[in-house]
């Protein structure tokens, strides 16, 4: 298998793609070795995504695993079972709860390194945080404080991505980011341009050559653009679209990859229109009539108790638009948790 590294992870969206991948004899191709991610819940969900590859084969995945999903039991009884011990210590090893740019470098480089130990080749994938570069964070934040957002730190996180490429150079990357930061600006100048060169050259005698997912190497990229992986055109019922770099180190850059293969769009419902229907069971019905009517209340902009009418008209939309909504008889007294 070879190495994984994933940085800025958040629940670890890109790692479940390599994860996934596996050869004719179903063996996995890639190994997430660790995994970084600042946010406590998004790491809580990184961890136990962790703890399921550790079994290898989605097979081997235990029933207590799904019985957690279903909160039939905490996140204690699943991790602490002495049955699960070693998936649960291999899950610790991997999904890392530091900030990079906080966390003292020394000790990204530490786990880094004993995450690697000397593997040849290996990959570096992750997204630096986006906010900063999506269209609608940046023109909110912009009118509100244009001083304030030219400094934000989050406009340069990507070096911290730079300089664990500086330090273990990776022999492929991957970084993914928002398609606004093919026109993000800061200082007046563009930031995806410093991106590029930054990658392609980050440190004397590093070398990158920075590809595109949808074209074949010996095609010349000039536009931004062609960096933009929409998820509509690979079979994803979402049009998601997003920057993709794929980053060669020189010395194994005449290998080949094979562009992204596109396919007819398909829709949500053709996605998943053959699964059973589900309501949700968050809410009592007491509570959940008491949630729609202060929002119908509300909506309305007046008072259900303004008057015996408005009371009455209130009280017979409640049971009207509700009882269409939960079965009362099966489903009134039903308050299911929530696992984290």
């Amino acid at each position: 298998m070879i190495s994984v590294i994933d940085l800025f992870s958040g629940p670890g969206g890109l790692a479940e793609g390599f994860g996934s991948l596996r050869d004719d004899d179903e063996e996995c191709l890639f190994d997430i070795r660790a995994s970084f991610e600042k946010e406590v819940v998004a790491h809580r969900t990184l961890s136990l995504r962790a703890f399921y590859r550790a079994f290898g084969h989605p097979s081997d995945v235990p029933g207590a695993y799904y019985d957690y999903l279903r909160g039939k039991i905490s996140r204690e009884d699943l991790l602490e079972n002495p049955r699960f011990l070693a998936q649960a210590n291999r899950a610790k090893e991997e999904a890392h709860c530091h900030e990079l740019g906080v966390t003292p470098s020394e000790k990204i480089d530490q786990i880094i390194s004993q995450s690697l130990n000397g593997d040849e080749p290996w990959v570096l994938i992750g997204g630096p945080p986006c906010q900063v570069y999506s269209v609608v964070g940046r023109s909110r934040w912009r009118r509100e404080n244009v001083e304030k957002f030219e400094s934000d730190h989050r406009h340069f996180l990507y070096k911290e991505y730079l300089r664990i490429i500086q330090q273990f150079q990776p022999s492929i990357f991957v970084m993914e980011n928002v398609r606004g930061v093919l026109s993000s600006t800061h200082g007046g100048s563009p930031i995806f341009q410093r991106i590029l060169d930054d990658l392609s050259n980050p440190s004397p005698g590093l070398r990158y050559e920075i590809r595109s997912f949808n074209f074949p190497r010996d095609v010349l990229i000039t536009d931004p653009m062609d960096f933009v992986v929409q998820a509509e055109n690979h079979g994803l019922p979402q049009a998601r679209h997003r920057v993709m770099l794929l980053g060669v180190r020189e010395d194994i850059r005449e290998r080949q990859h094979r562009p992204l293969e596109k396919n007819l769009p398909i829709s949500v419902k053709e996605a998943i229109g053959d699964i059973p229907a589900i309501r949700s069971f968050h809410f009592p019905w007491r509570g959940f009539t008491g949630w729609l009517e202060r929002n119908i209340r509300r909506i309305a902009g007046t008072s259900c108790k303004d008057n015996t009418g408005n009371q009455r008209i209130c009280e017979e939309g409640i049971r009207s638009v509700a009882g269409r909504l939960v079965d009362t008889t099966e489903y009134g007294a039903t308050l299911y948790p929530c696992p984290g």
